[in-house]
């Protein structure tokens, strides 16, 4: 990386441009800069309803990956009683925390969509 790309890289870093939602978005930074602006009360719940957007997004890789895994282990469990139920057990608890999650992310949306 060249010295000139640096300033780049860090102004690109308030545009919310991200796999994660950005956690001062929704009119809390200042139009044209990256300056953050919470001077009244709906501005803490965006903020606090973005780091629950935020969680909630973490928790849907969590549980997709724990239906990975559930599946390795299906597979590799070679037959086995116990290995099979393990692995069922982890896909459906997997499946259930995916589940929560999207309804708890369809949840706050609508919550901090009203504010």
């Amino acid at each position: 990386m060249t010295l000139p790309q640096l300033p780049r890289l860090i102004a690109d870093a308030c545009t919310g441009q991200s796999i994660f939602p950005d956690l001062y978005g929704n009119g809390l930074r200042k139009a044209g800069s990256c300056e953050v602006e919470i001077d009244k009360i709906t501005d803490i719940l965006v903020l606090v309803g973005n780091v629950i957007s935020i969680l909630m997004l973490v928790a849907g890789f969590v549980a997709v990956a724990f239906i990975i895994v559930g599946g390795f282990t299906y597979i590799t469990s070679g037959g086995d009683a116990g290995g099979i139920k393990k692995a069922k057990d982890t896909i459906v608890n997997a499946v259930i925390g995916l589940i929560l999650a999207l309804v708890s992310f369809g949840v706050v949306t609508y919550i901090t969509g009203s504010f």
